[in-house]
């Protein structure tokens, strides 16, 4: 596999790998900045795979190097060296085969990612091999278990994109490449494996192993079933559903005898419900004549209990019940007595809160949070029970809501005669009524629309709201906490619902409630008030329909000064990373906006001081996001306070900065871009900072930090809006094209080259850039010559509407004719036309493209061959792109504060993330006046009125009758026509 710089290299790679892992934070730091220093050399990703093959290596060392390796692929395959890409493919299977189990996953991974950027052109033999490994490895006696484990595994791993990637052509032949390497090899070693598995032929010391074979293939069926059914599963379906349905009804207590954890048979069970559901759900007719049996079985494992083994298979089976009453076939639950069987046996059990997921709320409260609020991948048997109330209540909600409000009551009742130990059953009747009353709404936005049949108003106001109130005049000893924090989250739940005139009183409960020192009380108090405040409303305007607050600014402002002292408290350096506290702190600087003026130093002082603390040691990566929306919301309530901001934040930011706090440089490099902003809107002089820290940022090295490309960007937009004629005197322009060249030469940052350079053409006249264009140009041919992709062919057609609009078509076409003869030409037809039939650009982009494309099309070279012959291929793509910009749309609905919070959902991996607070637009919307049809319209009107009969009759020969009839509509519109 070739090495990386000789033994004594590889010894310190080792050394660093295990560096890495240290729990000295110096220790840790100065070894991930040799890993990331040395990344991109040529060789060091092969070294890298070479010292997790070696045997003799250290496991916590060979499975350090395959975590490296895998988020080294993720970063940089695609922009790697094409021979070291080559070189690590013909060895990277091998390794896989070879290595341990928590290894053999990682590298799996990496085939993964690497199949993201490479085709079956690149990499024509690894599904191939893989399936003729299955395949020879199938037909062993005995089977080499750990080998099959390896190669499923992997193919598991390549697979599972396809349950999230969008339907194209693209994709149907790429799982039709997959079908045809690997379908007959995985049929023939699930039927052998199942067969064992039912048989129970295996020695007991491999039960585990066989059975994880048997569920890597069912996995395996589900990713390459999920977008459609293949011919060949549809004629083998028995070989497949057959097992499934047996492997349901197995009993055999050997392989279930652990009483604490799931079972490896469960784990497998679990699966083939997934596979089941799907079918019910996608292929319902094909599915047919196994869904009574299927349904049996699962029945029947639903009431073994309440146990928490049980919960996986518990969840997928819920779920699967859930699909079947949502489908065609919900009349199965209209058969006597399955309504009340499946609400008593296995709806109302899994409503109760049992001793497990108390032990949870106590020892491990984030946990539960985040099984509670946010609706985690890993769904809970309560989630599971509500959904499936929501899907009976879909065609039986009468039914449906008597036989539970009968319990409902009962519970209630139960609960007034034992408040104190009885709290369970009233947490269970909460639970029902959120489910009978839910119709529509989000997670994210709550109940939109409520049943008819159950008033959640009044609900809350009888049993939801006493609760709260008692918790609070003790919050110091909050009895039942569960039970309250459960009603903290039917507030949260139908927010939207609640009157008016309870926002108050609900809203001084929670500020009292975050002084308790329960975690979940205290964070549910802090959810209700940041989502009370971020409710709004649509009101008709005369101007049209504006969103404006539910609990209005003032109210907002008059609880900050019993809101803030328990927010800061919560927040304080040293106490728990609170995010949910975090982002109430955000929330409310927002809402109070410029009121907040008067806290805004005490407020950044705190934050200033937490973020500090939690400098030393990142760890929460939503509540480190929330912690700097909060910072720049606070810049936007005081923007006068520029010097405290100078002497408070920047020095600050600055040591952030020079010490490399990876994860905290992006979000430092856009408040420095926002604080930058504040001189120029005041037209006060940059202090020289700004200037040093840009000049810094232009040096070569930290372009090679993938996480810190987007800020830089970013940062330097700014700069170059704001202190233009600065850069042109210091010669600072050409290191900025510079650092633009080396980010279009990379497929992973070639959109924040497109950035830069637009920012540029925007901000510079064409006296200015008229020396530079032509190499713009010819850097921007050369890498879609080279490394052409959909993504950047997109980047490539906005960048030249924008030169068009900015400079003018001439002085594109004139630019294009250096690099080639007509190259404009060219790409009229060949790239930009054929990209805005198909482009997902957004409204914005579209407009800008069309009003390009209109001038482009209306001026006098187009009288001329080549471009005169191209000229109705160019109206066409113009059409097509007016006909999408009436199905864009905004989305109303979306939260205003917080849109991009990516490392709250992905957590760290130095990865970028948008502050919206901070999202200074360093862009210009260059057509912002421009309605598209009336301008294609009228200057059409008026450039065929001087070349008469020209055009007109181009238009009747060559476009098709649907361009025809919108191009008729534009022209009605204005009152304009074709001469």
């Amino acid at each position: 596999m070739g090495s990386w710089g000789g033994p004594d290299a590889m010894a310190t790679l080792a050394a660093s790998i295990e560096g890495s892992q240290s729990p000295d934070s110096n220790v840790r730091r100065q070894a991930e900045s040799f890993m990331e220093q040395n990344e991109k050399k040529p060789g060091f990703a092969t070294a890298v795979l070479q010292l997790v093959a070696e045997a003799s290596a250290a496991p916590h060392v060979r499975l350090g190097g395959s975590i490296f390796f895998k988020n080294w692929a993720k970063r940089s395959w695609e922009d790697a060296d094409p021979n070291e890409r080559e070189q690590i493919k013909r060895s990277v299977v091998a390794v896989m085969l070879s290595s341990p189990d928590p290894v053999r996953k990682q590298l799996a991974e990496v085939l993964a990612i690497a199949l993201e950027s490479e085709t079956r052109d690149t990499w024509p033999d690894l599904l191939p091999d893989l399936g003729r490994k299955l395949l020879e490895c199938g037909a062993m006696t005995p089977m080499p278990l750990g080998t099959l484990e390896g190669i499923l595994g992997a193919l598991d791993s390549i697979f599972e994109p396809y349950r999230h990637k969008y339907r194209s052509d693209e994709l149907f032949l790429e799982i039709k490449h997959a079908l045809h390497a690997v379908q007959e090899p995985v049929t023939a070693v699930f039927d052998a494996i199942s067969s064992s598995v039912l048989a129970g032929t295996f020695a007991q010391n491999t039960a585990d192993s066989v059975i994880e074979i048997a569920r890597l293939c069912a996995s395996i069926f589900y990713s390459l079933n999920w977008q459609d059914i293949p011919g060949f599963f549809e004629d083998h379906m028995s070989k497949w559903m057959d097992p499934f349905l047996k492997i349901l009804e197995l009993h055999n207590p050997a392989l279930e005898q652990n009483m604490d954890e799931q079972s490896t048979l469960d784990h497998l069970r679990a699966q083939i419900i997934e596979n089941i559901n799907l079918y019910q759900s996608k292929y319902e007719e094909e599915f047919q004549s196994y869904l009574e049996r299927s349904t049996s079985a699962v029945f029947t494992l639903l009431q073994r209990g309440a146990a928490t083994r049980y919960d996986s298979v518990a969840t997928t089976g819920i779920k699967f019940l859930t699909t079947i009453s949502r489908s065609s076939k919900y009349a199965l639950f209209a058969a006597p007595n399955v309504l009340n069987m499946v609400c008593e046996n296995i709806i109302l059990p899994n409503m109760r809160m049992r001793d497990e997921d108390v032990e949870l709320f106590e020892d491990n409260p984030v946990e539960y949070m985040r099984l509670d609020v946010e609706g985690s991948d890993a769904e809970t048997r309560r989630h599971g029970a509500v959904e499936l109330i929501r899907g009976l209540n879909t065609h039986y909600e009468g039914q449906v809501t008597d036989i539970f409000s009968k319990y409902v009551s009962v519970l209630l009742a139960e609960y007034g005669q034992d408040p104190m130990n009885k709290w369970k059953t009233k947490d269970a009747a909460i639970y029902l009524v959120t489910a009978l009353g839910w119709k529509t709404g989000t997670a994210a936005g709550g109940a939109t629309t409520t049943s008819g049949l159950v008033s959640v108003v009044d609900f809350f106001t009888a049993h939801i709201l006493p609760e709260i109130l008692s918790a609070a005049e003790a919050p110091a000893n909050v009895t039942s906490p569960v039970l309250r924090g459960n009603a903290l989250k039917y507030t949260v739940t139908f927010r939207n619902q609640l009157p008016s005139a309870q926002y108050q009183i609900t809203l001084d409960a929670c500020c009292k409630l975050m002084t308790s020192n329960v975690v979940v009380i205290h964070s549910y108090a802090a959810l209700v008030v940041e989502k009370l405040f971020g409710m709004t409303e649509k009101i008709p305007m005369q101007q049209g329909i504006v969103r404006t607050p539910k609990v209005p600014q003032k109210l907002v402002v008059e609880m900050l000064p019993k809101l803030l002292p328990p927010l800061f408290q919560l927040i304080a350096p040293g106490a728990a990373e609170n995010e949910y506290a975090m982002k109430c702190t955000a929330r409310t600087i927002v809402r109070a906006d410029k009121e907040f003026h008067v806290h805004a130093e005490t407020a950044l002082r705190q934050l200033c001081s937490l973020i500090e603390a939690v400098s030393r040691n990142p760890g929460n990566p939503s509540f480190n996001h929330y912690l700097f929306e909060a910072v720049a919301a606070v810049i936007n309530t005081a923007p006068e306070k520029i010097e405290l901001y100078q002497t408070l934040l920047v020095p600050m930011l600055q040591e952030l900065l020079s010490k490399e706090v990876l994860e905290f440089a992006p979000y430092a490099l856009q408040i420095l871009a926002k604080i930058m902003a504040l001189y120029s809107a005041r037209q006060m002089q940059l202090p020289d900072f700004f200037r040093q820290l840009a000049k810094t940022l232009l040096a070569p090295p930290l372009w090679d930090r993938s996480g810190f490309v987007p800020g830089m960007v970013k940062f330097l937009q700014g700069y170059i809006r704001l202190d233009s004629e600065y850069i042109l005197a210091s010669n600072t322009l050409d290191p900025i094209l510079g650092v633009f060249q080396k980010l279009i030469a990379s497929k992973a940052n070639d959109h924040h080259g497109m950035a830069l350079v637009r920012t540029i053409i925007e901000t510079y006249e064409l006296n200015t850039m008229r020396n530079y264009n032509v190499n713009i140009l010819r850097i921007l041919m050369t890498r879609l010559q080279t490394a052409r992709t959909n993504k950047f062919v997109e980047l490539l057609i906005i960048f030249l509407a924008a030169f068009t609009i900015r400079y003018g078509p001439d002085t594109l076409a004139e630019g294009m004719d250096e690099l080639q003869q007509h190259l404009l030409a060219m790409v009229l037809t060949q790239v930009w036309a054929k990209a805005c039939l198909t482009t997902p650009a957004t409204g914005p982009s579209r407009r800008l493209l069309s009003v390009a494309l209109t001038t482009i099309l209306c001026t006098e070279r187009f009288t001329t061959e080549p471009y005169a012959a191209v000229w109705a291929d160019v109206l066409t793509a113009n059409i097509a792109l007016l006909e999408g910009i009436e199905v864009d749309a905004v989305d109303e609905d979306r939260d205003p504060l917080l849109e991009e919070d990516a490392a709250a959902q992905t957590g760290y991996n130095v990865a970028y993330s948008q502050l919206a607070n901070a999202k200074e637009v360093w862009e210009k919307d260059l057509v912002r006046d421009v309605e598209p049809h009336a301008y294609l319209a009228t200057r059409l009107s008026a450039f065929t009125a001087s070349h008469p009969g020209v055009f007109t009759a181009v238009i009747q020969a060559k476009l098709e009758e649907k361009p025809k009839e919108a191009l008729q509509r534009y022209l009605a519109a204005t009152r304009s026509e074709l001469k």
